[in-house]
């Protein structure tokens, strides 16, 4: 269906036969619907809009796909998320079948359902109508297989790989990319740590979570996105940190060339990275399920006594233990950095991806390195050059042969 646009409307069990060789033969061929790329593409869309609970995605899906105009205003629009959120929003949640029953209150659904049917200018295109028939019938079967089945996070491995493979979009255009930012950061297309959050979230409740992890490392295109919004976080994270290390009044006393200087090689922030740092490492906590959050991990780091006590001799021990170093350390464990360096989940996996990168010599591995490696190092050789200095200053990360 995402990829022809082409599916059977009438898949109930008795037209399904599981042949000896354990392929399925589907029967009945009677009732089979095609649709336009455009509509493949709004339905892979919206199944992605769904798996990350983002309804004002999920209502622009709905448009695309004809079940509401392209002339809302902005007030019905936001009336029509907060409805589909409502209907919607338990059923992926929770999944079909009685579970979904159960969560529901039914004077509320009755209530939501008919102003769904009589507040907005709704209208059901037949072969979307179709669509449903097919989609009802199949997750019944499978419910009926795996009581625990949602349909729209099991869906999300598959969705989230044709989404960055689809040939009708380029790589930094992909579906996936296009739900991972937020147009409502200053009007631009800011990465979002919140989508990403929701997204993963649905991943880690899926049935096939490897292959979703996979999806990041294994495909070229998603693995390009992902790396280039990662040296993006990694050098707005670190300019962050250069700017809570020197201080704006100092800077601001220094000479003028010094000072025109250290902007051009250390650009301020914008608004939009700002937004971004902050939401960062609360997101990749809640991800990981990290409890008590970054902050708490900072400051427990901070403390007298976290390190190791066969380190507490070694000269970086005894320099660590001044109150005047804890007292630095601690300001700049505040930062967002300092929070997105203190997780355990962000420890494990830096040290997982570069284990399986060196000691296990996986490829995935070393191409995402090395794409992270070579991003950050081009954006620190253009502002070398914007600052009237050689870019040889940023070589290129001695990488073994073959990882680029």
């Amino acid at each position: 269906m995402y990829v022809d646009g082409f599916f059977h409307s009438d898949c109930h069990g008795g037209n399904l036969l599981l042949l000896g060789d354990d392929r399925l033969c589907i029967l009945d061929c009677g009732l089979m619907v095609d649709i336009e790329e455009k509509d493949a593409d709004g339905l892979l869309a919206l199944s992605l809009a769904l798996a990350a609970r983002d309804w004002t995605r999920v209502v622009a899906s709905a448009t695309t796909l004809g079940f509401l105009p392209e002339d809302l205003d902005a007030a019905t629009r936001a009336r029509a998320e907060a409805i589909v959120a409502r209907i919607v929003g338990p059923y992926v949640e929770v999944g079909g079948g009685a579970r979904a029953a159960s969560s529901y209150v039914a004077s509320s659904l009755f209530a939501d359902v008919a102003a769904a049917s009589t507040d907005l200018p709704t209208s059901l295109p037949p072969k979307m109508v179709l669509l449903g028939r097919a989609v009802l019938q199949l997750e019944g079967l499978a419910l009926r297989a795996d009581p625990g089945f949602k349909i729209v996070d099991d869906i999300l491995p598959t969705a989230a790989r044709l989404a960055v493979q689809n040939p009708r979009r380029d790589a930094s255009g992909s579906l996936l990319y296009d739900l991972l930012t937020d147009v409502a950061v200053k009007d631009s297309g800011s990465f979002s740590p919140d989508k990403l959050r929701a997204l993963l979230r649905s991943a880690k409740a899926a049935s096939s979570v490897d292959s979703t992890r996979d999806l990041f490392l294994e495909d070229e295109a998603a693995r390009d996105v992902a790396c280039d919004e990662a040296a993006d976080a990694l050098d707005a994270l670190g300019r962050d940190f250069v700017w809570a290390l020197l201080g704006d009044e100092a800077v601001a006393s220094a000479p003028p060339a010094l000072r025109d200087a250290t902007e051009r090689l250390v650009p301020r922030v914008t608004d939009e990275e700002r937004v971004v740092l902050d939401r960062l490492p609360a997101a990749l906590a809640s991800v990981a399920g990290d409890g008590a959050g970054a902050a708490g991990a900072a400051t427990a780091l901070a403390r007298p006594g976290a390190r190791p006590a066969g380190l507490a001799d070694t000269p970086l021990g005894r320099v660590a233990s001044l109150a005047s170093v804890q007292g630095g350390a601690a300001g700049l464990a505040d930062t967002p950095l300092g929070r997105v360096a203190s997780l355990a989940s962000v420890q494990g996996g830096a040290a997982d991806l570069a284990r399986s990168a060196i000691v296990g010599g996986d490829g995935a591995s070393q191409r995402t390195l090395a794409r992270v490696a070579d991003g950050l190092t081009d954006r620190l050789r253009d502002r070398l050059e914007d600052a009237g200095l050689p870019s040889f200053l940023a070589p290129k990360m001695p990488l073994p042969p073959g990882w680029r």
